[in-house]
């Protein structure tokens, strides 16, 4: 299940449980973006160095990384997953994964670019070009969580917020 990849033990939506859930704003789009340009996405054809840069990126720990590129890519290559960097200077510099598909509904789990990298509008490249690839897998519709700080970012994307999400950590 992709909540495995995110660590997540449980969901629960509008019920926080106690102080060890953490509120997060959850986001909604049904909008296709512009085109995206001069990103790169990973495929069936991808090699593993490819996943290996987009995990480190979305992750501070190697250890695990074996078991989220062997769930990863069987995700990209059963159509119900995917993921886009950037390159920048011959290194990623930002990312975005939609790590779930479910009955024309995505989810959009990882978006990370590195802070020496901010503001330049790769996460927003990187964004577009996933909305757009879920759009062409038939998706109706794209969600995604995150910081109540970054919901001007996703609004200026097409995303709308459609309520609270309760999340706890492993």
């Amino acid at each position: 299940m992709f909540f495995d990849f995110l660590s997540v033990s449980e969901i629960i939506s509008d019920y926080p449980l106690d102080e060890s859930f953490e509120k997060l704003p959850l986001l909604e789009t049904t909008t296709r973006c512009e085109n995206a340009l001069d990103v790169s996405f990973l495929l069936e054809t991808s090699k593993a160095s490819e996943y290996l840069w987009v995990y480190n990126l979305l992750n501070d720990s190697e250890g695990e990384f074996s078991r989220w590129y062997s769930n990863f890519s069987k995700k990209i290559n059963s159509d119900v997953a995917c993921g886009v960097y950037k390159v920048y200077d011959d290194s990623i510099v930002s990312t975005v994964t939609a790590t779930a598909i479910y009955d024309k509904i995505a989810i959009i789990s990882g978006v990370f670019t590195n802070p020496l990298y901010r503001g330049r509008g790769y996460a927003s490249e990187c964004v577009k070009a996933v909305i757009n690839e879920l759009y062409k897998k038939n998706v109706e519709k794209v969600c995604l969580w995150c910081e109540e700080d970054k919901i001007p970012f996703y609004e200026k994307l097409g995303f709308k917020f459609m309520g609270q999400i309760y999340l706890r950590k492993v």
